[in-house]
Parts: structure tokens; sequence; C-alpha cells
């Protein structure tokens, strides 16, 4: 299985990210660097800057357009923008399939181990 994380904001957000990318490599997990060939795609979002906002919709959406051709596909958002924004995300993009805010980085570990 291939995943893909893409990281927006701030620094805490890109050592997050590699956590979460040591976790799934660890499990067998295939980082690459393209999300159109991920099975799983994770968007790891900041809530500090309105324009990484911005990108994580904009993705988002592009995102929907590869899961309705391939509906195995995984997409979760992580981080801020997630923690306080969540009800949002799972309203406006139904597609998603885990949304976890800044504080769930424990449950996912838990989650894939």
């Amino acid at each position: 299985m291939k995943f893909y994380i893409e990281t927006l904001g701030c620094q805490m957000n890109v050592n997050d990210s590699d956590k979460m990318a040591e976790i799934l490599s660890a499990k067998g997990l295939v980082r690459i660097n393209n999300y159109s060939d991920a099975d799983m795609v994770i968007i790891n979002t900041c809530s500090v800057r309105f324009s990484a906002e911005h990108k994580a919709y904009s993705l988002l959406g592009r995102l929907n357009e590869l899961k309705q051709k391939n509906p195995a596909l995984i997409i979760g958002v992580t981080g801020c923008m997630a923690q306080y924004a969540a009800k949002e995300i799972k309203s406006r993009c139904k597609y998603v399939d885990f949304v976890l805010g800044a504080k769930g980085f424990e449950l996912f570990k838990k989650t894939v181990e």
C-alpha cells in the first residue's frame, strides 16, 4: 500500500507528518511523492494561515475526483484545522474517511499499531 502526506503550515506539522510517515512505513506502507498514485492520502493541516486552509480544501476537491475513480482510496485530514473544523470538513467533504485533530496523534498511532 502506498501513502502520500501533504503537509501544510508550520514546522510542528512537518514534524508530525514525519512521525506519521515513520509509523506507516514501519507497518509496511510505502511513502510516495505523488498523491494521484497513492492508496492513502493524508492532509496534515494548519489553521494559523488562511492560505493553508484554502490549500487544504482545494486539495480535498481534487481528491474527491480521485475517490470517485477509486472508491478504495483512503483520505484523511489531520492537524490544527482538523481539530477545530472537523464538523465542517465532514459536512463539506463526505468522502473523507477520517479527521483527526492535533490532539489525535496518539489515536493515530494506536489505530495503525
